[in-house]
């Protein structure tokens, strides 16, 4: 699962301060072999973070462990610590450090290169030394997952300290070769999230381990960045080069890409003699460039089609400013914004536009999908004839913190906010006839429907309007601030992702009868008591949440794939109206000991109890389907006509191991769940004592019936 970290590590001083970790020296002097770490903030919510020192061989598997894996410590927030001295660990080349969390699929493989126990060790991605010099500079590691989609997003991790070493590549490149990979896909990433010129960027990066500076000064004008001083400024600017990728239709060119190390690029009217005629959309996603370009169209451009962003891990390359041909039939641009002809669509805004405040045209009546994407801006003037916020509008508009909405827009998608991490407020004209706002949170007009929650808005406690029947598609994604959304119970519908990602406790409401996929996954619920009128539970639609307390209504009638994957509940009763129970759907519970399964089960899908408890048992009758799927797939089965008072471990008997087990439960050496704890009761007292362990031997050895 494992494989070699793609990663290369630079020191970058442009990473926002809030990525430091913030541990002050006399925090940790009395800790000395620790690891310090941030987890995403979507782990935050999980009962268990774990941390796993192992080695690589030389066989590219992790074979040999260091140490056991082990519950790490939360200091505050998303900051963790890990006590290295309590395994006796020895840190040597080649480790490395395995986070990971109980929501599962999200495991981060970190590789540590010569780290010495004795001193503080922040590890964020790379093992440091010397909290002391934890404030002089910030470095940045960029790793890939195996398969981004799977594991989370590709990121930048950003922590502090001296560098001890450099990370291997997965794919055997040269030291060379990664620091290109980085200048060209992800030092955007940098600039976007510090604000800096180029020039403060390539001022800013210290030589990476093993680099001289003229090492580095040659690689870095080999990518683009001609007129860039490397630090001290090694070498001479050279003549620009731009390369064009391009395909001929019907006797006309298409620019599919290119490669620039110039600040300016004037597409070509002709190339080989033929009409330059369009840009297709990827153009702006593949073109290699280091510098923010100002991009002049000529009159012969006839068609630009604009990207469709599917993959948040997609970017815009960095655009300063586009200048149209006056004589362009086709297309305009106003202040460096693309437009239509006649300005009635805005196509593209740069993403390296330095403005504080963009104004979009008067006349512009349709925005294109992603036509913000990046955009620098806090602040946006849209204009009393827009008709339409597409998907994806403003994508990763980081630094946007209001938005007013118009009376003309008749349209605004679910994902036109996605990634407005500082966006406070969405205000809507009293005017508009579809939309309106309620202290800064975007409702329908009639407040049937809450659209979405700005992830800005920095409340704890969050109560749903009264009347809301429908939660909407994203409404509160990734929102961490928030300890608390209050449904109302005219709630009906939680849309797909409505919840994802939320730390919020979030209550059911009575009236409750749609959850659309995903709809409370990885959120901060922790009961779920859901209502009579519920037929369907989608897919992972309570995936790792920390639900410990799980009641189904007799209406359902399908739990779908994964729904309860990665829950922390110890029983569940499936009610008689189930017929179907899909694949995973309760897939790695690890504290589910029982699940009652009804004759009306036909059908229960793969992996469905995989990785449970290894004391899971299967209660229902005999001959039923789910005798059969207990027997085939080597789970233990309690035919629920002989459950017998006492006999806590299902096997058909009351024994010395039923008592054993009670005394292990009084212990806190074990948990029951609800329906083991009334069989524990032996003498039927109500409650579990040493008595009812005590009878069970009496019982045992005949001295009493």
């Amino acid at each position: 699962m494992y494989k070699k970290l793609l990663a290369f590590l630079l020191a970058i001083l442009c990473i926002m301060s809030c990525a430091v970790i913030g541990v002050s020296a006399e925090d940790t002097d009395s800790q000395s072999n620790v690891l310090y770490f941030r987890v995403p903030e979507s782990w935050t919510h999980s009962s268990r973070i774990y941390c796993h020192i192992t080695i690589l061989d030389t066989g590219e598997s992790f074979t040999s462990w260091q140490s056991k894996k082990e519950r790490c410590t939360q200091v505050e927030g998303n900051l963790y610590v890990y006590d290295l001295s309590q395994a006796s660990i020895e840190i040597m080349d080649e480790c490395y450090a395995i986070f990971s969390s109980d929501v599962g699929y999200q495991t981060h493989p970190i590789m540590l290169r010569y780290g010495e126990l004795g001193g503080t060790a922040y590890c964020d991605g790379t093992m440091y030394e010397n909290v002391a010099d934890r404030y002089k500079t910030t470095y940045a590691v960029f790793w890939e997952g195996e398969n981004p989609e799977e594991y989370g997003p590709v990121m930048m991790i950003s922590t502090t300290g001296n560098v001890v070493g450099t990370c291997k590549s997965q794919y055997d490149q040269t030291n060379e070769d990664m620091f290109k990979s980085f200048l060209k896909y992800d030092l955007h990433t940098a600039q976007q999230e510090s604000g800096k010129t180029d020039q403060q960027l390539i001022d800013d990066i210290i030589i990476p381990f093993g680099f001289s500076d003229y090492t580095a000064d040659r690689i870095i004008r080999s990518i683009g960045g001609i007129n860039l001083a490397w630090g001290k400024g090694y070498g001479d600017a050279v003549e620009p080069v731009i390369y064009w990728n391009y395909k001929v239709v019907d006797g006309e060119v298409i620019l599919t890409g290119f490669k620039s190390d110039d600040t300016e690029l004037n597409i070509p009217d002709t190339i080989d003699g033929m009409p330059v005629t369009g840009i297709e959309g990827e153009t702006f996603f593949y073109g290699i460039v280091f510098n923010p370009l100002t991009i002049n169209i000529p009159s012969s451009i006839k068609n630009i089609s604009m990207p469709e962003i599917v993959d948040y891990k997609y970017y815009l390359i960095s655009i300063k400013e586009f200048n149209v041909h006056p004589d362009n039939p086709a297309y305009s641009s106003v202040d460096g914004i693309l437009y239509n002809k006649d300005k009635t669509t805005l196509m593209s805004y740069p993403t390296h536009k330095e403005d504080k405040v963009c104004t979009v045209d008067e006349a512009t009546t349709y925005i294109c999908d992603s036509a913000f994407y990046g955009g620098r801006f806090e602040k946006i003037i849209l204009p009393e004839n827009l008709t339409n916020i597409p998907k994806n509008a403003f994508l990763n508009c980081v630094w946007l913190k209001e938005l007013n909405i118009p009376a003309s827009v008749t349209f605004i998608d679910s994902d036109a906010f996605t990634k407005n991490v500082n966006l406070k407020a969405i205000n809507v004209s009293p005017e508009n006839k579809n939309y309106c706002s309620i202290d800064g949170v975007l409702y329908n007009k009639d407040k049937t429907e809450l659209l979405y929650f700005p992830l800005g808005n920095g409340i704890e406690s969050y109560k749903v309007s009264d009347g809301v029947t429908k939660i909407g598609k994203r409404a509160f994604q990734a929102f961490s601030s928030l300890d608390e959304i209050i449904l109302p119970d005219s709630v009906e519908t939680v849309s797909y992702r409505a919840f994802y990602g939320c730390g919020a406790e979030i209550n059911i409401p009575a009236n409750l009868k749609v959850i659309e996929d995903e709809g409370f996954a990885a959120c901060g619920i922790t009961q779920a008591i859901l209502p009579e009128g519920i037929t369907e539970i989608g897919y992972r639609a309570f995936m790792s949440t920390n639900i410990e307390t799980l009641t189904l209504p007799e209406s359902l009638t399908y739990i779908g794939v994964e729904a309860f994957y990665n829950t922390p509940i110890t029983s569940v009763v499936i009610p008689g109206s189930v017929s179907t129970i899909d694949e995973g759907a309760f897939n790695s519970c690890s504290n589910l000991q029982e699940i009652t399964i009804p004759e009306s089960v036909t059908y229960i899908g793969e992996n469905a109890f995989d990785y449970c408890a290894e004391n899971l048992v299967i209660i229902g009758k005999e001959g039923s389907y789910a005798e059969e799927y207990a027997k085939n797939n080597n789970i233990k089965f309690a035919d629920l006509s002989k459950i017998l008072t006492g006999d806590v471990n299902f096997d058909g008997d009351i024994n010395i191991k039923d008592a054993t087990a009670i005394q292990k439960h009084l212990a806190e050496i074990s948990v029951f769940s609800d329906t083991v704890k009334t069989l524990a009761d032996y003498d039927t007292d109500g409650e579990i004592t040493i008595k009812d362990a005590t009878a069970i031997q009496k019982f045992i050895a005949g001295i009493v019936g």
